[in-house]
């Protein structure tokens, strides 16, 4: 269904709702700019609004497509301002610990070795060989990872790959905190996550490390504590952060050149933000026609994969439909003009995969709801173990277009390491205090 006009309104309405709902409401710019509602209208707006033109004869969005997302966007906005401004006393536990340097290096050591192994025992040998960028990323999209036959990179995804996040952005935190002042620490970080990115050619590992760097810095640029920092060291860490998002950019470009010889730069970034959408469009039908609900597995695929991998090694069956997502996330779609885009379903796909239209009226409350509430707890205790949750909210918006982040096990591993990883220490500390108690 067509209705060009009927989109434009749409759109634009869109627009001034979020306006009045998101800038309006916030007392300070720096409210504004950290409000997870204000990251989630902004990408969404704008990549919703430049799929509409359907650039260099793409397929034109129809209404359906248009109606389902607007739905969505605005039940995840009412959610989250009704949680938001709801006046409900809700217990928070305070987590004031850090996470000890010695653990950090460990663990970021342990995963700059395995990613070294895994670019010298799989990418290195193709690049050697003469294959190309683009062809080293199908290679690696076709078989989840470079090094298929390798014990290691069956938890490329669960253990490494969810250690990286966690770690990365605890790093971050307590760095701009100054709670760390070791830049070895974050320079192996950086080096085992541009190492990373060359394993399968991937930009969007560069992309999310962008959004936590600069959030990471937000958070704590005004920040106040007994270990207040000098305007000396405030000046170099923004010295710093402009230098790194130089560089990460610089390689992000270089990725896209590489995979996308024959298309304009421009283009191609315009396809990776938009063609969401535009696929939608196309799956949407094949989705009715299969007749298939998934009933929640697509949304938490991430979770249940982890249980599927529990059942296997006590022998017992897998839960059903669990890669029900692949079918419509593996392949590649042709959405116009000659373009042919794949891996790149909005937040709403799995949703409607689960429950239709429902789906996305439920799926759309539970993101408004996670949304407030970490931001909530993050105003009442600004700590460095709330910050590190509200990174992890911060890469799931800005991919919203992309992916939805709780149908990757790495994302959903990367929560429970970060949780570990703060209560771990907690607990551990309690114990002593009770010991000496005892004395």
């Amino acid at each position: 269904m067509k209705c060009k006009g009927g989109k434009l309104v749409i759109i634009a309405f869109l627009c001034l709702f979020t306006f009045v709902m998101v800038f309006v409401r916030q007392k300070k710019y720096r409210d504004a700019i950290l409000c997870p509602m204000t990251i989630y209208s902004i990408i969404f707006i704008s990549c919703l609004t430049a799929a509409y033109f359907h650039i260099d004869n793409r397929n034109e969005l129809s209404l359906r497509t248009v109606l389902y997302s607007t739905f969505s966007f605005f039940i995840v906005i009412l959610t989250y301002s009704v949680i938001e401004r709801t006046h409900v006393h809700i217990s928070y536990k305070r987590c004031e610990n850090e996470v000890d340097s010695s653990i950090l290096y460990f663990l970021s050591i342990l995963v700059l070795l395995y990613n070294i192994y895994s670019f010298f025992t799989g990418t290195y040998q193709l690049y050697k060989s003469g294959t190309s960028t683009a062809d080293i990323r199908g290679v690696y999209l076709t078989t989840n990872t470079i090094n298929s036959g390798s014990l290691w990179s069956l938890f490329d995804g669960p253990i490494f790959g969810a250690l990286r996040i966690a770690v990365t952005n605890i790093v971050v935190i307590q760095w701009f905190s100054g709670k760390s002042k070791d830049w070895k620490l974050l320079l192996i970080n950086l080096l085992s996550l541009l190492i990373r990115s060359f394993v399968g050619s991937d930009r969007l590992f560069l992309f999310d490390f962008v959004f936590v760097f600069v959030f990471g810095f937000l958070l704590n640029h005004k920040r106040r504590r007994s270990f207040e920092q000098t305007k000396k060291e405030m000046r170099k860490k923004r010295i710093f952060l402009f230098v790194f998002v130089g560089l990460v950019i610089a390689v992000i470009l270089y990725f896209t050149n590489q995979r996308q010889a024959n298309s304009e730069l421009i283009d191609v970034i315009y396809s990776e933000f938009t063609c969401g959408f535009q696929i939608f469009d196309i799956i949407v039908d094949k989705i009715d026609a299969s007749g298939i609900m998934t009933f929640g597995i697509s949304t938490f695929t991430g979770f249940i994969v982890l249980i599927n991998l529990i059942l296997a090694y006590l022998g017992f069956g897998q839960i059903p439909f669990v890669n029900e997502i692949n079918k419509y996330d593996v392949p590649f779609w042709n959405i116009g003009g000659g373009h042919m885009n794949n891996g790149y379903l909005p937040y709403f796909v799995p949703f409607y995969l689960d429950l239709r239209e429902f789906g996305i009226f439920i799926g759309s409350i539970f993101l408004g709801f996670l949304m407030a509430r970490i931001y909530k707890k993050l105003k009442v205790n600004n700590s460095s173990y709330y910050q590190s949750l509200y990174l992890m909210l911060i890469l799931l918006l800005v991919r919203l277009t992309l992916r939805f982040y709780f149908t990757r096990s790495d994302y959903i591993m990367a929560i429970v390491y970060t949780i570990f990883l703060y209560t771990w220490k907690f607990k551990i500390k309690s114990k002593r205090e009770d010991v000496l108690k005892n004395e």
